[in-house]
């Protein structure tokens, strides 16, 4: 998915922005339709998150500036980060993920601030998905 870019732009070769990237490889694999995004997000709508925004969240700090994301760049690990361990993380550190006592989460990426908001939902999402 990645080409070479001038330096400080993007380097993907084709936008993330619809999830066309994604799906042209995972599409086979339970997200053929809308319906089957729909169930796996928990959001509303295929067009309100995509799937970098779970998978690949802008978290990552870089030496170098990258201008399109303010700095960051995404995290690779592809596994989506459970909201109930930021909250577990900052309370225990003492602190929070702005002063780097936790690890944020993509989901802080739409809903910042809002640790409890985060968790519950997150609650939510397992419990009807069967995760």
């Amino acid at each position: 998915p990645h080409g070479k870019g001038a330096k400080g732009t993007a380097q993907l070769l084709m936008s993330v922005d619809d999830n066309k990237l994604c799906l042209s490889c995972h599409a086979a694999h339970g997200f053929e339709d809308d319906a089957a995004i729909l169930a796996h997000t928990g959001h509303n709508s295929v067009n309100s998150v995509a799937c970098v925004d779970c998978h690949m969240p802008l978290l990552t700090k870089s030496q170098a500036w990258w201008t399109a994301t303010g700095g960051n760049i995404h995290s690779h690990t592809f596994e989506v980060i459970d909201p109930n361990l930021t909250k577990l993380m900052a309370k225990k550190n003492k602190g929070t993920i702005e002063d780097g006592a936790a690890i944020a989460n993509g989901c802080y990426s739409c809903h910042s601030g809002d640790a409890d908001y985060c968790a519950a939902r997150w609650n939510q999402w397992v419990q009807s998905s069967g995760s």
